[in-house]
């Protein structure tokens, strides 16, 4: 392995999908400076996550559901330097990501079925419950999760961001299809039906987004 073994191996459970991979993550997108998206130096893309997720959707259809806190949630009491669950970008903003990385991959891929890969492949929302993604005091619903699950077999869950943060961290995981799916229906299962609509990602907004290069 590299220098960052962990990242490899993100990469390597990425690239065996063959059905599905379902990913609980506080955001995909860079740490950028308050109020916009311009990310903070040294911060981007995690390039090598996307480009494994878009070999996947691309070559074997692989479904990639991917369910993110709201931008710029900050935990009661606290303030938005002290603590804040989400970089900041759209799920639109992820999904233009990770379609740049099929097109950045498989050049020849057309308009028609870059478009037809967001619709059919790429469900990505953000965090809701039944009341919704906001609370009365008008503060959004955060989440801190490091967890994604592949073809319902392996799991991982740990404190290592996919979005670039380069610190120590320590996750676990889980090769065994019986614990994964009570972590599914326990955790996943609930989470994802209180919080994917399909109005997070327009997918006419996602091709428009294809021309812009955020980091």
């Amino acid at each position: 392995g590299g220098a960052h073994p962990s990242d490899d191996a993100f990469v390597a459970m990425i690239d065996s999908a063959e059905t599905i991979v379902r990913f609980s993550l506080q955001d995909l997108g860079p740490v950028c400076f308050p109020g916009g998206k311009r990310p903070l130096p040294g911060c981007r893309w995690p390039h090598a996550y996307l480009e494994a997720m878009a070999r996947v959707i691309w070559t074997k259809g692989v479904d990639c559901e991917i369910l993110l806190s709201n931008p710029g949630s900050i935990p009661g009491g606290l303030s938005g330097l002290e603590a804040c669950y989400g970089n900041g970008w759209s799920c639109v903003d992820v999904a233009a990501e990770i379609i740049k990385s099929i097109q950045k991959q498989f050049p020849d891929a057309d308009g028609d079925s870059l478009a037809a890969k967001v619709n059919d492949n790429l469900r990505i929302c953000f965090l809701k419950t039944a009341s919704g993604s906001g609370y009365g005091d008008g503060n959004t619903k955060g989440m801190h999760a490091k967890h994604f699950i592949v073809d319902d077999q392996a799991t991982y869950i740990g404190s290592q961001n996919l979005y670039i943060c380069d610190l120590s961290e320590w996750g676990v995981v889980v090769d065994d299809a019986a614990q994964t799916q009570a972590l599914k229906s326990e955790y996943w299962d609930p989470m994802w039906e209180q919080s994917y609509t399909g109005a997070d990602v327009n997918v006419d907004e996602v091709m428009a987004g294809l021309g812009v290069d955020p980091g």
